[in-house]
C-alpha cells in the first residue's frame, strides 16, 4: 500500500505464493481483498496490513475479487469457470456459480448488491441473483472473450468490455438493479463518435422503455 499524495510505501502484504492478480479496498477503506494466482483471495485489515481471512475455494487462478457496496459480501471470479460469493466477515462460502463454459475474467455486484454479474471467456455475461445464487440470464453481444465488466452508480448502464475491440453497453431496468428487462439492448461503442453518445443513447432508450403510455 502506498500513500497516494507523497508516493511513500506504507505496507507490504505479503502471504500469496504466486501472481496477485487483483486489489479492491472496501467502502470505508478499512480492508483490502486481493485475487491470486494461487487459487486464493485473501482479505487484509488495512491499518495494520494483518491478513484476516483467507478464501480458499477455488481449484485455478483467482483472476478478480470484488466488495459488495455494503462491504458484507466478496465476489471471486476464476479460470475455473466459476465465481464465488463469500461472507466477508468469516470467509465463509455462500454460493458457488458455475454455469459459464470457460474460463471467468471479472465478476462485479449490482450497486443494490441484489445482483452479480460475470464475465468469461465464453463470449458471454451472465447474471445472478446474489441472496439465493439463482441463474437471472445470459447477455451475448461479443465476438471474443469478454475481459471487464462495469456498472454505472446507479445501477442503470453495464458495460462489458471485449477482445473483440468493443466496449458494449447493456441498457438495465432501473429499480431493478439488475441487467433484466430493458438488458436486450446493447449498444457498440465502435459504432458512436464518443462515449458520451452512446451514454446518450442508452438512456433515452430506457426512458423510451420505460415512459408511461398515454392512454387510447
Amino acid at each position: 500500500m502506498w500513500d497516494a499524495s507523497s508516493g511513500r510505501l506504507l505496507e507490504e502484504l505479503r502471504g500469496h505464493k504466486d501472481n496477485v492478480r487483483s486489489a479492491v479496498f472496501n467502502a470505508d477503506g478499512k480492508m483490502i481483498a486481493t485475487a491470486s494466482d494461487d487459487g486464493t483471495a485473501r482479505l487484509w485489515e488495512t491499518g495494520s496490513g494483518r491478513l484476516v481471512v483467507e478464501l480458499a475455494g477455488h481449484t485455478a487462478p483467482v483472476r478478480s475479487v470484488e466488495f459488495s457496496r455494503d462491504g458484507r459480501l466478496l465476489l471471486t471470479s476464476s479460470w475455473d469457470q466459476t465465481a464465488i460469493i463469500w461472507d466477508a466477515k468469516t470467509g465463509r462460502r455462500l454460493h458457488l456459480l458455475n454455469r459459464h463454459t470457460a474460463q471467468l475474467s471479472a465478476a462485479a455486484f449490482t450497486p443494490d448488491g441484489r445482483y452479480a454479474v460475470t464475465a468469461g471467456w465464453d463470449l458471454s455475461v451472465r447474471v445472478w441473483e446474489t441472496a439465493t445464487s439463482r441463474y437471472v440470464r445470459e447477455l451475448r453481444g461479443h465476438h471474443d472473450r469478454v475481459l471487464g465488466i462495469a456498472l454505472s452508480r446507479d445501477g442503470m448502464l453495464l458495460a462489458t468490455a471485449g477482445r473483440d475491440q468493443t466496449v458494449r453497453l447493456w441498457a438495465v431496468a432501473p429499480g431493478a438493479g439488475s441487467a433484466k428487462g430493458a438488458a436486450d439492448d446493447a449498444y457498440a461503442c465502435e459504432a458512436c463518435g464518443s462515449i458520451d453518445e452512446v451514454l446518450a443513447l442508452a438512456r433515452k432508450r430506457i426512458t423510451q422503455t420505460t415512459a408511461p403510455q398515454a392512454p387510447q
